[in-house]
């Protein structure tokens, strides 16, 4: 890979990952159109884009700081919006906290078989004229795929809008009370109010 992308000239390793930490927070911004476009669409939409874009592959050095900008896009909206926005119209603030945690817990039992599992995808080298650095994208893009395809039917929506919709999704209406009651008592924003510019200023 190294050799490929000419990542051993001058500075190329150190700005794809600048791309990626700059891009990531800007497109953390994403997380604004998540009560809009709705977490199935948004969430799986993100996850089955950037599984394609990770199985057609990576050529060339301008392909692999492309590839870096749109991962934050994708990093930069599940994390904000799946673990923080939709958490929180569903828990309280305690047991957001305990989430997260597991959350950060598993990301670190994943990192450190990442590159034993590396190891294993890269073997095929050559077949197929792909060498076994680009295995690695398009296999982990295929499972992206699948699992995004997957979630789509399984993810649910906000209490807030399946209870004005009538749309349960397997909860009762009780159900449904009971959640939006627990928010409000513990941090009072059960209901999303408008968003405005004037708001936004006064959180600067």
């Amino acid at each position: 890979m190294n050799t490929d992308l000419h990542f051993n000239i001058g500075d190329r390793y150190s700005i794809a990952l600048l791309v990626f930490f700059i891009t990531y927070f800007l497109f953390e911004l994403s997380t604004l159109l998540l009560h809009l476009i709705g977490p199935k669409n948004l969430l799986h939409g993100l996850a089955l884009s950037w599984g394609a874009v990770m199985v057609n592959g990576v050529r060339e050095r301008l392909e692999i700081d492309c590839c870096m900008s749109y991962a934050d896009w994708h990093l930069g909206g599940w994390l904000s919006s799946l673990l923080m926005f939709s958490l929180s119209t569903w828990y309280q603030r305690f047991e957001i906290q305990q989430r997260m945690a597991l959350w950060y817990l598993i990301n670190l039992f994943v990192s450190a078989f990442g590159n034993i599992l590396a190891w294993a995808i890269v073997k095929p080298n050559g077949a197929h004229g792909i060498k076994g650095w680009r295995w690695i994208f398009i296999i982990e893009g295929a499972a992206t795929i699948g699992i995004a395809i997957v979630g789509y039917f399984t993810v649910i929506s906000f209490p807030d809008t399946m209870l004005p919709s009538g749309r349960r999704q397997g909860f009762t209406t009780h159900e449904l009370e009971v959640v939006l009651d627990r928010i409000e008592r513990d941090r009072s924003d059960s209901q999303p109010d408008k968003l405005t510019w004037a708001k936004i200023a006064s959180r600067g």
